[in-house]
């Protein structure tokens, strides 16, 4: 929500700023939410996809971090990664769910409890 508030209210220059801050910090602690999750889960193959894109999405956004100058080539280029980004991450929820139903058909009942707690 807060992300969608700032973009409503700031310029392209102003949400570079704060978007080339913030999205690296919000994307690493995903993959470290990631990481936490019983192994079981991390082995599912669509799982791993995720943690990928994830892992995809902070490499390619460290390549701003350099941009000191953030002029319009700068500011258009940042644009449509973050578009690319949008795209490959479209299906996320999806897919995490292929790998927990897919975790869910491999173990039966036996299903861990702490992956509760990332689904919440």
């Amino acid at each position: 929500a807060q992300l969608t508030e700032f973009g409503k209210k700031g310029d392209i220059s102003r949400s570079y700023e704060y978007l080339h801050r913030e999205l690296p910090i919000r994307i690493s602690h995903m993959v470290k939410e990631l990481q936490m999750l019983p192994d079981a889960l991390l082995e599912q193959h669509s799982v791993r996809q995720v943690k990928d894109m994830y892992l995809k999405t902070f490499d390619e956004l460290q390549e701003f971090h350099t941009d000191g100058m953030k002029d319009e080539q700068v500011l258009s280029r940042f644009t449509r990664k973050l578009a690319e980004i949008k795209r490959r991450h479209q299906n996320v929820v999806e897919t995490m769910a292929e790998g927990i139903l897919s975790l869910k058909r491999d173990n039966g009942d036996r299903f861990d409890p702490s992956i509760n707690y990332f689904l919440d």
